[in-house]
C-alpha cells in the first residue's frame, strides 16, 4: 500500500507527525500524480471509523479497514480522512491494482522543510 495526500501541505504535515523534520533526508521529492477519479473509493463518513480513529497509535480497526479494502481489490485508491486535519483527505493506493497503469506523474520537485519548522530558540 502506498500513501498520498490531497495537497503537498497535508503530505508535509503527515510526514512531520511521523518523522522528526531534523531527521528528514535532504533529498525529499514532492511528486504530483494524476489519478482518474473513477478509480478511487471515498470513505465519505466518519461513521465507519472506530470511535478512537484519531488516537496517537492507529487502532487495529483502522488497519483492518485498510487491509479489507486492499484485499478486496475493488479500487485503485481509497480516500480517507486525515488524522492530522480530519476535513482533508489522504489517499491509500493499491500499487498492484490494474488501474495503476492509468496513474500519471504530473510533476516532481525537490522538497525541503522550511528551516523555521526545524529549529526553535
Amino acid at each position: 500500500m502506498s500513501y498520498a495526500s490531497s495537497t503537498l501541505a497535508l503530505a508535509a504535515l503527515e510526514y512531520f507527525v511521523h518523522v522528526d523534520p531534523v531527521d528528514a533526508p535532504s533529498d525529499l521529492i514532492a511528486v504530483a500524480f494524476e489519478i482518474p477519479t473513477d478509480t478511487v473509493n471515498d470513505v465519505e463518513s466518519h461513521e465507519i471509523m472506530p470511535a478512537d480513529w484519531r488516537a496517537v497509535t492507529a487502532p487495529d480497526d483502522c488497519r483492518q479497514i485498510g487491509a479489507d479494502w486492499i484485499g478486496s481489490a475493488t479500487s485503485l485508491g481509497l480516500a480517507v480522512p486525515s488524522v492530522v486535519i480530519p476535513s482533508e483527505r489522504n489517499l491509500l493506493l493499491n500499487p498492484a491494482h490494474a488501474d495503476m497503469r492509468a496513474v500519471r506523474v504530473r510533476s516532481s520537485l525537490p522538497f525541503q522543510f522550511d528551516p523555521r519548522l526545524l529549529y526553535r530558540e
